[in-house]
């Protein structure tokens, strides 16, 4: 899971001892009324790591918008006499866990069996009360529906929207920046983003974004300019197309980061050459012919440049994070006809070998990476299809990963995540699965619990680089050769 928050050096000027937060990621600070009547809203961060437990949060209207900033409690934060102070959020569970356990076992936990084919599934504290509740795209329902945990994992379903015409995917944020979390979606006959507002009291109010993204397949909600607010990013599989949408206090433009990805079906936002702003990665599923994957580096003003990845028979997920915490951003890879999850490394320079994982994910349609033992290094999770698998993948340190099964019951697994489900410290599994229109969560029983090992920062360690935009090059780079594909496979 990405963190709220990524770390620079005190800004000159700044409050002695605050540190600059950039607004980064899906899940970011969210700004409050804090009544100090300075016209700048005060900033709480919703999740961050634990070494920021004893910080508040600050923010102040610069040139280049809002910035939020960190110190330690006892101190103020104080810029030109305005003084910001507000006391820390309910804490909901943190990112990363807290504790590291000499043993790992999941335990099945029934969120709901009512939706209609569950495509997607995601944990967020929707409603703020301090817990992670559980947000799902249900396919055949046409319906975006969360799952309100009462602080006891017990699980009332409340239905968002039951219009969204094959509805693929759904994410959280405070897209509207009031301090609640908003919800967005992609739906793929309506060739519908939309996003939902909130108004405080978890009634979401639809806001259609574009009627225009032909077979939409997947959607983030992050801020891809870095103007302080969240924009949302969607990838099209008939229209071929990985677009964002800019937030402008509506989403009035639509700008296409690619308009020919080949069945564009993944797509995921992250800082992938350590520059400083959000690059994007999208996959390209090709039920015929050969997949790719491309990263599209952002520059000047969101212009983007795309780079090959790689190619192999049908990439259908994509996640980005540091796996071998060299400090420059790793992808991961599932491959439905290759049965495979890839980590594909970064060499610092943006060139990415594969590693397999494993060949044995069959039909492999999602993956996820996380610290799940809490020993200090990234561990990675998978959903495949035709085997009805949630699998767990343990990383030794050394990028040598070990299988776990989490569950072979999975009935037409589609989807998997991981956070600390019921804040006991560790990290749990998510998946939804379509053949039992089953959303399930996984318990960690976290076997001889002990402090964890620190672990590697979610986004680059390097800081960003100075000089100039690069120029937009005529053809993509070259990535390493492609993959082996299977024939013969069908969904």
């Amino acid at each position: 899971m990405r963190l709220a928050c990524f770390f620079f050096l005190p800004r000159v000027g700044a409050a002695s001892g605050a540190t600059r937060l950039v607004l980064f990621g899906a899940l970011l600070p969210r700004f409050t009324d804090a009544g100090d009547d300075d016209g700048v809203p005060a900033c709480a961060c919703d999740y961050y790591d634990t070494t920021m437990t004893d910080m508040e949060f600050c923010s102040v209207q610069e040139s280049s918008g809002i910035s939020c900033y960190a110190l330690p409690t006892s101190g103020s934060c104080d810029y030109g006499g305005t003084v910001c102070a507000i006391s820390a959020p309910t804490p909901a569970p943190t990112p990363r866990p807290t504790a590291r356990c000499a043993t790992v076992g999941f335990a099945e936990r029934v969120v709901s069996t009512v939706g209609d084919q569950p495509e997607h599934v995601v944990a967020h504290d929707i409603d703020g009360d301090g817990d992670l509740d559980v947000l799902a795209a249900d396919w055949f329902a046409d319906a975006v529906s969360w799952y309100e945990n009462d602080g006891a994992e017990s699980f009332s379903a409340r239905v968002v929207t039951t219009s969204a015409e094959y509805v693929r995917a759904a994410v959280a944020a405070d897209v509207d920046g009031d301090g609640d979390v908003d919800l967005a979606s992609a739906s793929g006959i309506d060739q519908k983003v939309a996003w939902y507002e909130n108004d405080g009291a978890q009634s979401f109010a639809e806001r259609v974004i574009t009627t225009l993204a032909d077979g939409a397949a997947d959607v983030v909600a992050v801020d891809v300019d870095g103007d302080g607010d969240i924009d949302v990013v969607s990838a099209s599989n008939d229209d071929h197309e990985v677009a964002w949408y800019e937030n402008d206090g509506g989403f009035s433009r639509t700008r296409l980061i690619e308009d020919y990805l080949w069945e564009a079906c993944a797509v995921f936002a992250a800082d992938v050459d350590g520059d400083g702003d959000l690059d994007v990665v999208a996959a390209g599923c090709a039920t015929s012919g050969v997949g790719s994957v491309y990263w599209y580096e952002s520059y000047a003003a969101q212009s983007w440049v795309s780079r090959r990845v790689s190619q192999s028979s049908s990439p259908r997920a994509v996640f980005a994070i540091d796996v071998d915490s060299d400090g420059s951003m790793d992808l991961l890879v599932a491959d439905r006809f290759d049965d495979s999850i890839v980590w594909r490394e970064n060499d610092g320079s943006q060139s990415f070998e594969g590693h397999f994982i494993t060949t044995l994910a069959d039909t492999a349609l999602s993956v996820f990476a996380i610290d799940v033992d809490g020993d200090g290094d990234v561990d990675v999770l998978s959903a495949s299809l035709n085997d009805d698998t949630i699998a767990g993948y343990e990383n030794d340190g050394a990028q040598s990963f070990t299988e776990h099964i989490i569950t072979t019951l999975a009935d037409g697994a589609r989807s998997v995540f991981a956070a600390d489900v019921d804040g006991d410290g560790d990290v749990d599994a998510l998946a939804a699965s379509r053949g039992d229109s089953t959303v399930a969560w996984y318990e960690n029983d976290c076997g001889a619990p002990s402090p964890p090992t620190p672990g590697p920062a979610p986004e680059p360690t390097a800081p960003p680089t100075a000089g100039p935009a690069p120029e937009p090059s005529p053809e993509p780079t070259a990535g390493p050769a492609p993959e082996p594909t299977a024939a013969g496979r069908v969904t």
